[in-house]
């Protein structure tokens, strides 16, 4: 075959076997004809790059397919277990998959993408062999413009990325819907244009910053809180100043009203199973997950909750506003309570770079972040640190608040209840210890070392509602809320 031929059969493959996938990816929808573009030029640009690296036509187009599929892998996974598209903020999320695969891989098909792998590799190391280099490609005349044009189109990106190209800009808003709905992104545009458009939209919010992005001393006008929420600082802002109260807010990891997920006779024997979450709920301080977030994407509802700006206040950045709030002050409750005299803490028994709230949390207002590594003697309960403990620890800050007569607003992120749901993360005297009123027989595994975790969040709750009873008479709020519903019980 001569090495016009490979090239077009190259170019013609890689352009449109992006089509198909991403009909397959969208299922149902109608994808307008600028998604299917979109998608062709995905596929001539990986051809285009690959060929530049390995010279062989039929290589480049194996490497190219193979790209695809494992986008089209990686996004079914994500819409199974999270209910959504993949998104360009996704990349973000890349270094931390690296260094904490254990929170991700067990909800990856990992066997399935490994066996690919192999298979590539062989089919690699046979086309080395089989197939000759394009001579073509060792001339200047033909490999520079294939170079350029690699070059070009992920410098356009950047470029307008930055709002250097606003008539590209207009035109892509123009031809695509965009929104902070990724799934409805997905069903008018097509999966890559849900990828790839979103830069676009970026750089146009950015050189039209809404008011909360121009001053972060004031509460901007779009925040909202829940009710209960909302009382609780109208309150506060009638409060003089010496009695003003302690405040905890606490991020309980996966919690969820799991009568609604179980058969009888489990839901019976749930009935009363989280009675101090209920109180609070009463009262209106305790809060759901919000109904579109599942097992995943825990700083969007702790940036809603610090900020009050809900997911399409966040334009963009809605998919990871930490990115956001990592760049740029904000206001915040913790910035708010600070100038209100308060000392503003954040604990979290975890990394602290996760999601980046080493950079995030100094720019939401808090003065103090602990996490792991200050947490070092904290017990643990399965593979995380205890809620019990980390309640301990937040009474611990409480009484040396009320030592230097400053009031406390603390914000606990838990991780007791962090998934994923491996077998042997409890053993089963732990469980029993926990669930002695369940019977072992009527749940699942996972689902029982989940019981036992929503057991010790419950008890968290009721120590620290015990807690900020005893002191000099400021007394205190407690305010918890569910970051996500969980994932992977199965």
């Amino acid at each position: 075959m001569t090495e016009g031929w490979r090239l077009f059969l190259c170019f013609a493959v890689c352009g449109l076997s992006p089509v198909l996938l991403q009909r397959l990816a969208a299922r149902n929808s109608t994808i307008p004809l600028a998604g299917h573009l979109l998608a062709v030029l995905f596929g001539l640009y990986a051809a285009g790059l690959f060929l530049i690296l390995t010279a062989r036509p039929f290589m480049a187009t194996l490497i190219s397919l193979s790209l695809m599929l494992l986008l089209l892998t990686l996004n079914r996974t994500k819409e199974r277990e999270l209910r959504e598209p993949l998104v360009l903020a996704d990349v973000y999320l890349l270094r931390q998959i690296i260094e904490h695969p254990h929170l991700y891989f067990p909800f990856l098909p990992v066997k399935r993408i490994a066996c690919g792998l192999a298979l590539l590799a062989l089919a690699l190391g046979g086309l080395c062999l089989l197939e000759r280099p394009l001579s073509m490609l060792r001339s200047q005349d033909a490999a520079l413009p294939l170079l350029g044009a690699v070059i070009l189109i992920p410098a356009g990106i950047v470029l307008l990325r930055l709002g250097c190209l606003p008539l590209l800009e207009d035109l892509l808003l123009r031809l695509f819907q965009v929104s902070s709905d990724a799934v409805k992104d997905a069903e008018c545009n097509g999966p890559l244009a849900v990828i790839l458009s979103h830069p676009a939209w970026a750089a146009r919010w950015e050189r039209e910053p809404p008011d909360f992005l121009r001053d972060n001393t004031a509460r901007p006008a779009a925040s909202r809180f829940p009710a209960g929420m909302e009382r609780m600082l109208a309150e506060l802002a009638n409060t003089p100043a010496e009695k003003l109260p302690h405040i905890m807010l606490v991020q309980a990891e996966s919690f969820c009203d799991i009568r609604s997920r179980v058969q009888e006779p489990l839901k019976s024997a749930l009935q009363d199973f989280a009675p101090n979450w209920e109180r609070l709920k009463k009262r209106g301080h305790a809060f759901d997950p919000p109904k579109r977030a599942y097992g995943a994407y825990t700083m969007r509802t702790e940036f809603a909750m610090l900020t009050g700006l809900h997911t399409e206040d966040a334009g963009p950045w809605a998919f990871n506003p930490y990115l956001l709030a990592a760049r740029r002050p904000l206001w915040s409750l913790a910035r708010h309570f600070a100038n209100a005299g308060y000392d503003t803490l954040c604990i979290h028994p975890f990394h602290k770079n996760f999601f980046r709230r080493d950079q995030v949390m100094p720019r939401l207002g808090f003065q103090r972040f602990l996490g792991l590594d200050d947490l070092a003697g904290l017990s643990k309960f399965g593979p995380y640190v205890s809620d019990a403990a980390l309640a301990e620890r937040m009474l611990q800050e409480k009484a040396a608040a009320e030592a230097s007569g400053r009031p406390l607003f603390c914000f606990a992120i838990t991780m007791e209840a962090h998934g994923p749901w491996l077998p042997g993360r409890l053993t089963e005297a732990e469980m029993t210890a926990v669930l002695p009123d369940i019977d072992a027989e009527l749940c699942p595994p996972r689902l029982r070392m989940y019981l036992c975790h929503l057991r010790h969040m419950d008890g968290m709750l009721g120590m620290l509602a015990a807690g900020m009873t005893n002191g000099q008479g400021r007394g205190g709020y407690l305010v918890a809320y569910s970051d996500h519903a969980p994932g992977g019980l199965g």
